[in-house]
């Protein structure tokens, strides 16, 4: 996803209102007083999602998008050849777990399929068995369901799965025979969907977190309980949790993790208040929680002054990621046996940042990441620390670690690059054992899509001189004469830094000429902690101001002109989206703007997923925390009558992380104050959420939708929607 600007530029024709405009949302005339700052909210009664009136309105907006995009011609083949693309790939591994026993399990999408699902080896060589189909289940219930994630008992002999019902995340746990497939224990309800149940050591027992409010749409998150489960069907047993009079002190806002097999003496647990926020940890004597939880001794290994980010046990020591006097972050480790002693440095920061890390039996494996690309190296468990081993990779890319096992030597892992179709390879115990993985799991894709696209990694300076990491990708041979329809992707949020990846559902886009950039602007992870804080809360405006010069610089280099310019984000990356338009309008022709956070101020004050996000973002209820949320919120910053690009909102109506009412108020206000003329149009999903876990055919569409959106309003010929006969 850069000065010549085209002479003679297609005029981009209006789509004929055949079918009527849909209603209009009727503003109000709140206001309200934050801290001596008087701020409008005129499509506050949108916020209602359950009204009937909203429902209806959202209804008829997305059926009109729905007839303005089937109304342009090149769509049915544009969907076609996503759908192809689709069908031609690699199967789709999203987890995956091997089993001190040898077994395999895994996540697994087959090219042309709709979900994910889960299967069974008893050995990497072993025949596959299906476990858990989601189709079977939608043809009992007619709904959508997915597999959020899932765990094996160390012996292998079942498994705790959360099922979640139509892109809603928040489902249930089920623990599931892995000789039968079928239900053992009754499911446990309230459960988000990125929350592992984890077995202890035995295979008898296993420890989850509930939601203890998801039944209540408005507040699902917060006030978190953690409960051990036994196999012998006994009543569930509290660990810790909100108001607890035992355990540690968990708080309304606070993230727990609870890990209770990776060390045979230990049973430690992490702590975190919020999304992005510093987490602490404490550990107890497994024998103790066993007994009796409530007299359990829990004690803090290190607190929140620690600057931490992930970590994971192995015997008696307990490795993690800091940013303390590390911005690109150092491995630090911790002796459970000796708390009281000063952690040791036992991997130092890198020219690169230190991304992620997880631990095996054979050592903490961790990968450093410079720009797009990341190296892979082993620390070996060893008393006195020995310098890492860099593991030679097949080829130069990103890599994906799955989750090791601590109690297993070894790693999985996934290779990939911008126009390097993904690979999944095996490291065994030994140093530079690496195998392809059995081609009954992942066969080696003989598809030619990407041998064609060029990925050129390039920066662009922003407004204050920085520098700023872009990716460049487009097919071989193009010239730089500004006419390429252009697309700019970026995010930057919570200091994730998006690496190289493989999708070849770009291919349509990039064979007829188009360019699709990757930028990473501050917010992200890009360079580690300091680029981080360097586009968060106060500092936020950086983000926004990165993506506008990068397509600034685009357009200057002759890849672009701002008549084909297009700019997209997602979620968090609705900050990026949403304030580059609304600052810079006469820079972009098209934007989208998915499941974005677009109404920052009320994200935070009113949406169930909100309070998990002050730290990244700011408080409503502080003078300064409202200024913070007022600069980086799109909705309190269209103004009536400018010239803005045209818009595709996406919203998803079971999003439990975007409410859809917030996108919902930014399309209402943006489509009645834009003064260029352009179509502000809002396409939403009634059966999907978030889009964490949608199936194949609903990303298969709205990527042709987006496609098809972007084409029409830069121009394309073959998209310009046929006029109504006169």
């Amino acid at each position: 996803s850069m000065i010549a600007i085209l002479s003679t530029f297609a005029s981009i024709s209006v789509v004929s209102h055949a079918q009527p405009l849909p209603p209009k949302a009727v503003p109000g005339d709140l206001v309200t007083d934050y801290f001596g700052t008087k701020v409008a909210d005129p499509y506050r009664a949108l916020e209602d999602r359950t009204s009937p009136t909203t429902q209806e309105w959202a209804k008829e907006n997305a059926d009109y998008t729905r007839a303005q995009l089937d109304q342009l011609p090149g769509l049915k083949a544009m969907h076609e050849r996503i759908n192809a693309l689709d069908a031609d790939q690699s199967p789709l591994i999203r987890r995956l777990q091997v089993t001190p026993r040898g077994q395999w399990l895994y996540l697994k999408r087959m090219p042309g399929e709709n979900f994910t699902k889960l299967y069974i080896r008893d050995s990497v060589a072993g025949k596959e068995r299906l476990l858990l189909d989601p189709e079977v289940l939608k043809k009992t219930t007619g709904s959508n369901y997915s597999i959020n994630n899932f765990t094996a008992s160390p012996n292998g002999d079942f498994i705790a799965t959360v099922i979640a019902k139509a892109d809603a995340e928040l489902g249930e746990l089920q623990i599931i025979s892995t000789k039968t497939g079928k239900q053992v224990l009754p499911a446990v309800p309230r459960i988000w969907g990125e929350t592992l149940a984890l077995w202890n050591r035995d295979g008898k027992s296993l420890v989850y977190i509930q939601q203890p409010q998801a039944e209540n749409v408005d507040t699902p998150f917060g006030k978190m309980q953690i409960y051990v489960r036994k196999l012998d069907g006994s009543p569930d047993q509290k660990l810790m949790g909100f108001g607890a009079t035992f355990g540690p002190e968990i708080r309304a806002k606070d993230w727990v993790y609870v890990e209770p097999a990776s060390s045979p003496k230990y049973t430690v647990a992490a702590v975190a208040e919020g999304i992005g926020s510093n987490g602490r940890v404490l550990f107890a004597l497994t024998a103790d929680v066993a007994e009796d939880p409530t007299t359990t001794q829990w004690r803090e290994l290190f607190g929140v002054d620690a600057d931490v980010r992930g970590g994971g046990a192995h015997g008696h020591y307990f490795y993690t990621r800091t940013f303390k006097g590390a911005s690109r972050y150092r491995i630090m480790r911790y002796d459970l046996d000796n708390p009281a002693a000063p952690a040791i440095e036992v991997a130092a920061q890198q020219k690169g940042v230190i991304d992620d890390m997880t631990i095996a039996a054979d050592g903490v494996y961790f990968v450093v990441r410079e720009g797009s690309v990341t190296d892979l190296y082993r620390l070996r468990h060893t008393d006195k620390p020995t310098p890492p081993e860099k593991v030679a990779l097949p080829f130069v890319g990103a890599v994906t670690m799955f989750d090791a096992d601590p109690n297993l030597a070894g790693l999985v892992f996934r290779l990939e690059g911008w126009t390097r179709e993904s690979q999944m390879y095996r490291i065994d115990a030994k140093p530079g054992g690496i195998n392809v993985m059995a081609a009954g799991i992942v066969p080696v894709s003989t598809s030619k899509v990407g041998q064609d696209w060029v990925a050129e990694e390039s920066t662009c300076v922003s407004h204050d001189g920085v520098e700023v990491p872009m990716s460049i990708i487009y097919k071989r041979g193009l010239v730089k004469d500004g006419s390429h329809s252009t697309l700019i992707d970026g995010y930057g949020g919570y200091g994730y830094a998006e690496p190289a990846y493989f999708n070849r559902k770009l291919d349509p886009w990039l064979q007829r000429g188009g360019i699709y950039v990757d930028v990473k602007p501050r917010g992200g992870g890009a360079y580690g902690r300091d680029w981080y804080q360097a586009g968060v809360g106060a500092t936020k405006a950086n983000t926004w101001k990165d993506m506008i010069a990068c397509g600034q610089t685009l357009v200057q280099r002759g890849y672009t002109s701002p008549q084909k310019l297009a700019i997209e984000g997602t979620s968090m990356g609705g900050v990026a989206v949403g304030r580059a338009i609304t600052e810079r309008p006469d820079l972009f022709a098209a934007a989208l703007v998915r499941v974005g956070i677009t109404d920052t101020l009320r994200f935070i004050e009113a949406s169930n997923n909100g309070p998990n996000h002050e730290s990244e973002m700011g408080s409503a209820k502080t003078a300064e925390g409202v200024k913070q949320l007022l600069a980086m919120s799109t909705y309190h910053n269209i103004k009536a009558g400018e010239k803005y690009p045209a818009v595709l909102f996406t919203a998803g109506f079971n999003d439990n992380r975007v409410a859809p009412w917030i996108v919902y108020k930014s399309f209402a206000r943006m489509a009645a104050a834009t003064g260029s003329g352009k179509p502000v149009l809002m396409r939403v999903e009634f059966e999907g959420g978030h889009g964490v876990t949608t199936t194949a055919s609903q990303r298969n569409a709205e990527l042709a939708d987006q496609f098809a959106f972007v084409l029409w309003n830069t121009g394309a010929a073959d998209f310009q929607p046929v006029a109504a006969p006169k």
